[in-house]
């Protein structure tokens, strides 16, 4: 109970501090370290003292709020550092890189006037990089912008300064919004933990009507049409020479049985030697129809180019047998 009450109290001292604040700070942030008060430092260490007292009980969310009033107050880069230290701890990580970034920015300005903050500025890059794996960046290119244009990713925005650099984002699905006056441009990308996507969103980005983004032209989906071209031609020519076989069996049993005579008692085996015969020949050229087609999908598609181009490509093909041969 005690512990619950002291809980309630701190959050209540929390929100005072930051209404407060921000009633007479237009920013989200407080004075810098250099331009902050005694008292102002003072307002900020006690909250701060609560917030990690919270942390190390494992009472993130309670943490959290403390040190984000913390900074409202004075803009320690420190605090900014366990703020994204807990943001970590909830598994936030895209945020906490977000913030890690903003610690170490926040630590070399300081660093100017007080040469430890660029021990702080240091191991707080080493934490936002150790994050790397965890999470996804986005690059976004705005086209067509204007003064008012406003960019959100992940429901967040992005200060102007930051467009074009890459965003942390959790992996998956990403929605990019982009608005422009009364005009709403949405991209949704899709996001790999340790790798590095590229959306272009703007007005003057060809059928920008809020679809979903083109994939770059690198040809590698036409490359891999090329295979499973070369793969239903491969396996139409395998057809072919499983009923070619059959065909030359039939023939063989008949040849073997009526000889040179008419066999009207083996008309039924007499038509099924023929539709074995009719699949092979429509096997064959369905077969070399689709490995034509995937060849040159292969050698025409866009730029991408594989480490080794094709020197050969050959087929082979005996009784019940089909063989592909090549380098791709």
């Amino acid at each position: 109970m005690m512990k619950g009450s002291r809980s309630l109290a701190f959050l209540a001292l929390c929100a005072a501090l930051c209404a407060t604040v921000l009633s007479a700070h237009a920013q989200a942030a407080g004075v810098t370290v250099d331009e902050a008060t005694a008292g102002q430092k003072e307002d900020a260490r006690a909250v701060f003292v609560e917030a990690r007292k919270a942390y190390d009980e494992r009472r993130f969310k309670d943490a959290l709020g403390g040190f984000r009033a913390s900074y409202h107050i004075v803009a320690s880069p420190n605090t900014r550092v366990m703020v994204a230290h807990t943001l970590r701890e909830l598994g936030r990580n895209a945020e906490a890189h977000q913030e890690f970034e903003r610690a170490v920015e926040d630590a070399e300005a300081a660093s100017a006037s007080d040469p430890k903050y660029a021990e702080s500025a240091e191991k707080a890059r080493k934490k936002m990089d150790a994050l790397l794996p965890k999470i996804g960046l986005l690059e976004v290119v705005v086209q067509g912008a204007d003064d008012e244009t406003v960019l959100r990713v992940a429901g967040q925005e992005v200060p102007r300064a930051r467009w074009g650099k890459p965003v942390a984002v959790e992996p998956g699905q990403v929605t990019v919004t982009l608005s422009i006056g009364t005009d709403s441009l949405v991209r949704e990308v899709s996001t790999v933990a340790g790798r590095t996507a590229q959306v272009t969103i703007g007005a003057a980005q060809p059928g920008a009507d809020g679809g979903p983004d083109e994939p770059p032209s690198d040809g590698s989906l036409q490359r891999t049409f090329a295979f499973v071209a070369a793969g239903v031609g491969a396996a139409a020519f395998l057809t072919a020479g499983v009923f070619g076989t059959l065909a030359l069996l039939k023939h063989n049993e008949l040849q073997d049985d009526c000889g040179d005579l008419p066999c009207g008692e083996r008309r039924d085996d007499i038509q099924q030697g023929r539709t074995y015969q009719t699949v092979t020949n429509v096997m064959v050229v369905v077969g070399a129809v689709a490995m034509s087609a995937g060849v040159v999908l292969y050698f025409t598609s866009p730029s991408g180019e594989p480490d080794e181009a094709a020197t050969a490509l050959t087929l082979s093909l005996g009784p019940g047998s089909v063989s592909l041969g090549g380098r791709f």
